[in-house]
């Protein structure tokens, strides 16, 4: 982890190198007797994806190991000490670690995964949460129910895709600068095509949403819905609890 760049790197030398910041964000240490690890630079606090602690370093002790926190006779943490020298949030983590009596021996591992080992899917959502201000990109909405839904694939890409602004509806078409007419050929070009009216409000869909079964609680939820999105999921919520009934 402390390799060097060197002075004439190749691209894939540079890549291999460059992810040593998600590799560093996702390890901690493991308490054994504490001796290899550096309390103020080192991540062994258990708090999400912050792992270092955030008290000041104190003057004279910049070469404190957590090792010097421990009673070694009981495998006790020193509370009064760690109390002293730490704050709120730091002292109360550390002193709800266990200290085994098996476990000598400090070790590092990957704090995303339940087998505590790397991989892919895990360092991607530790970059997409804690490295990425991805703010402008995140919308409200039960996604976790939409990826569960017993459905094909395919239909659940289309669907997450009608919820972030994807579909190519005619007003989006415009927007992306493909020369068209923006109303819906099937009310005879008197609406505007966008995400609601090809699912809700073209006067072509109450027959489908019958055919269905939905559109007695479509009409309902029309009222009191804030958009195209709430009412999405608004019906995601109602047809999870009718399949719930059905079992």
């Amino acid at each position: 982890m402390d390799v060097k760049l060197g002075h004439n790197p190749s691209f894939v030398w540079r890549s291999i190198h460059a992810s040593q910041v998600v590799v560093r964000g996702g390890l901690r240490w493991r308490v054994g007797d504490g001796s290899r690890i550096r309390v103020w630079y080192d991540p062994w606090i258990k708090d999400g994806g912050r792992s270092h602690v955030t008290t000041a370093i104190h003057m004279g002790k910049e070469g404190l190991v957590v090792r010097d926190l421990i009673d070694l006779n009981g495998k006790l943490w020193r509370e009064d000490e760690v109390k002293a020298m730490f704050n709120e949030r730091d002292a109360k983590n550390i002193l709800v670690m266990p200290l085994i009596d098996e476990v000598s021996a400090d070790k590092k591992f990957w704090q995303f995964t339940t087998h505590e080992n790397y991989n892919l899917k895990s360092a991607y959502h530790y970059i997409k949460e804690h490295l990425v201000d991805n703010g402008e990109w995140r919308k409200e909405g039960s996604w976790t129910k939409l990826w569960r839904l017993k459905i094909p694939q395919k239909v659940k890409v289309f669907l997450w895709r009608a919820t972030r602004d994807c579909l190519p509806t005619r007003c989006r078409l415009q927007t992306c600068g493909v020369h068209c007419s923006d109303r819906c050929v099937h009310c005879n070009n008197s609406s505007f095509e966008n995400d609601w009216h090809v699912f809700f409000g073209c006067e072509k869909l109450e027959p489908v949403w019958s055919a269905a079964g939905l559109w007695n609680i479509i009409r309902e939820s029309l009222e009191i819905a804030d958009g195209f999105i709430s009412l999405f999921f608004q019906l995601l919520d109602f047809l999870q609890h009718e399949q719930l009934l059905r079992k």
